[in-house]
């Protein structure tokens, strides 16, 4: 996206108004969305009980008679939570391929290009693009255990950029007794 996109389009999109027109249109669009899929369901399934509670309100005022469900992800505990000293390895995971992940590697790249933070973060998944090289930030392609992801002192560092619900990675992080690092969107 940054490579195709001139600079004075990405700097339009990052003002404030600009990009929070766009959020309330997609948010408007997801809103119709739903309402249309509550319509011609019988029976609707979220992994997250508040956002299905929220939907099944919402249906009941327009008097969409489809009924919302909530069904958490299965998450065992592999490990109990660590302490930290210090955060000394950051990571990240999600391919390339799916926006919100994009914009998050973007998000990561920019901010370890211009604070310099003192641990590296280890993004994982499987990429389609060529990411620029920054100091601090390592890419390991997919992993083919989450073992090797979540080591000693790892922390996985999530700014959301996209609403959506519960991030399994989240959830994933907690059972291996990770902390999280994330803002409002992550922990919807």
């Amino acid at each position: 996206f940054r490579s195709k996109t001139p600079v004075y389009f990405r700097f339009t999109l990052a003002l404030g108004f600009v990009s929070k027109f766009f959020a309330r249109y997609e948010s408007m669009a997801i809103r119709r969305a739903e309402n249309s899929i509550g319509k011609w369901a019988d029976a609707i399934t979220l992994v997250s009980s508040v956002e299905a509670e929220e939907l099944q309100r919402r249906f009941s005022k327009l008097g969409i008679s489809a009924v919302v469900r909530a069904v958490p992800p299965p998450s065992d505990i592999v490990r109990s939570p660590q302490s930290y000293s210090e955060f000394s390895r950051f990571i990240f995971i999600g391919p390339d391929s799916l926006p919100q992940n994009r914009l998050t590697i973007e998000l990561i790249q920019d901010l370890w290009e211009s604070e310099h933070p003192v641990a590296e973060i280890h993004i994982y998944g499987k990429m389609a693009l060529h990411w620029k090289p920054v100091p601090g930030v390592v890419f390991h392609g997919y992993a083919t255990s989450l073992d090797e992801v979540y080591t000693e002192g790892s922390v996985l560092f999530s700014p959301g950029t996209v609403r959506g619900g519960i991030k399994t990675k989240v959830t994933e992080a907690f059972a291996f007794g990770c902390a999280v690092i994330g803002n409002s969107i992550t922990f919807e």
